[in-house]
């Protein structure tokens, strides 16, 4: 504040505004340190709901492929299929 002192007829301030900005820094320093605990929060956040998503989504695939490759006819029911067709 010794800045706002030597310079306040500069920066067209008086001391009872240069007071005013000594009471508030607090204020300020409270809302800077809170709004930096919500980024942290929310990247914890964020971060867990990722992996969880991640893993759920690895685990749908496996059970997609494990259902597809379960319904796919194999080789040797396809070629009957066929065969019975053409005699027919």
């Amino acid at each position: 504040f010794g800045y706002l002192e030597e310079n306040k007829d500069v920066m067209y301030l008086n001391d009872a505004e240069i007071l005013l900005l000594k009471q508030l820094l607090p204020v300020f320093y409270i809302g800077m340190a809170s709004l930096a605990a919500i980024e942290i929060i929310r990247f914890i956040v964020l971060r867990d709901i990722r992996a969880t998503l991640l893993r759920f989504d690895a685990a749908n695939k496996r059970i997609h492929n494990s259902l597809a490759s379960s319904k796919k006819p194999s080789h040797r029911s396809s070629s009957k299929r066929s065969s019975k067709r053409s005699n027919s």
